[in-house]
């Protein structure tokens, strides 16, 4: 079971890494994964301009010769037009072959863009910087989780501390000795009675 110093310290640690985790940088993971999927796992993503809004790919070209180069660059130039989460205004593709650049760079920009493959999809098209909903989600929860690891810290001086000593406490005589029911005992030195000791007058009568 996790110690509260180490829950906390491992959710301080969370929060971190996902409030580090930029929507840009999340964003470029996206657009390599979907260029993986469409069977350029090698390709470079580059974002740069002011406002992020300008995407470079670098890939290995497959294509045998410059026409279908020129169709890979279109294919690419597409997906990132349909699947880059953020404001576009201008997207740059370039093959390499043999680390050699194959046929210069091929560009185009927003209005380029949409004209060769339309308007872009609505959940791809809000401003850089915006938080999706789900990583929202995520931040609270390890905000939380935090809070309650505080919290358990801060508690545990206080369960700590020893109890107060009960009342009665204050009614044990000088010297720690204790008084038993129905018996004083004498002023000045106590009386000892050992074990088996009758009193005189009691268990046996006085002669006459």
């Amino acid at each position: 079971m996790f110690r509260p110093t180490r829950l906390l310290a491992v959710a301080l640690a969370a929060l971190v890494l996902a409030a580090c985790s930029s929507p840009q940088e999340r964003a470029t993971a996206l657009l390599k994964k979907e260029l993986s999927a469409a069977g350029y796992s090698d390709a470079q993503v580059l974002v740069v301009g002011a406002e992020n809004d300008q995407v470079q790919v670098v890939y290995t070209a497959k294509a045998r010769n410059s026409s279908e180069s020129s169709d890979e660059k279109r294919k690419i130039k597409e997906l990132v037009w349909n699947v880059y989460p953020h404001k576009l205004t201008k997207i740059t593709v370039q093959a390499l072959s043999n680390d050699t650049l194959i046929a210069g760079s091929d560009e185009a920009d927003a209005e380029e863009m949409q004209s060769l493959s339309g308007d872009r999809p609505p959940q791809v098209q809000h401003a850089p910087g915006r938080l999706d909903a789900r990583a929202t989600e995520v931040l609270a929860f390890l905000a939380g989780v935090v809070f309650a690891a505080v919290a358990a810290v801060a508690a545990r001086p206080i369960l700590r501390r020893p109890a107060a000593s009960p009342a009665g406490a204050a009614a044990t005589p000088a010297g720690g000795a204790t008084s038993l029911p129905g018996w004083t005992p004498s002023a000045g030195r106590p009386e000892v009675r050992r074990p088996g000791a009758t009193e005189p007058g009691r268990d046996h009568p006085s002669r006459s």
